[in-house]
């Protein structure tokens, strides 16, 4: 866990170099980075942001999931959403987080998709480099969950 001096410095733009380190537990992360709207546990807020802890929805993307979370750590979301039990989320976006390192990216995706989907699958490193290299559209990733939803 990285001190609340080092947080600070780091939120204030004092330090150019990345500051996670290779013990970083992926829960701390995934909260730094989402846990605002998603909550820690995944929760969500209603009317603002989905929840995340649906196995139900992250088993019925299959093999896609992880391209899925990747592509919308990289690109954001935006549009409307029709998530959990047919709760709607219009007119709030989710802003890329493509500023996250590689190893960030892909230990949020991971914990994502073994606490909240009670998945095995993990965000493998081909599949973030395709991403970054070819970000998918908002459309997109709105194709592939009203094929789930």
């Amino acid at each position: 866990m990285t001190s609340p001096i080092l947080q600070k410095a780091a939120l204030l733009g004092c330090l150019t170099f990345n500051v996670l380190p290779a013990f970083a537990d992926p829960a701390a992360v995934f909260t730094d980075a989402c846990g605002a709207c998603h909550g820690a546990a995944g929760e969500g807020i209603p009317g603002f942001a989905p929840k995340l802890d649906r196995p139900a929805f992250w088993q019925a993307m299959g093999d896609d999931a992880p391209r899925y979370l990747g592509g919308v750590i990289v690109s954001g979301l935006a549009g409307r959403i029709v998530a959990d039990g047919g709760q709607t989320f219009v007119g709030v976006s989710m802003p890329n987080q493509a500023y996250l390192d590689d190893e960030e990216i892909t230990m949020i995706a991971d914990h994502i998709l073994s606490s909240f989907a009670d998945s095995d699958q993990t965000l493998s490193a081909d599949t973030l480099a395709a991403l970054r290299a070819d970000p998918p559209s908002h459309a997109d990733l709105l194709a592939m969950r009203q094929s789930e939803e």
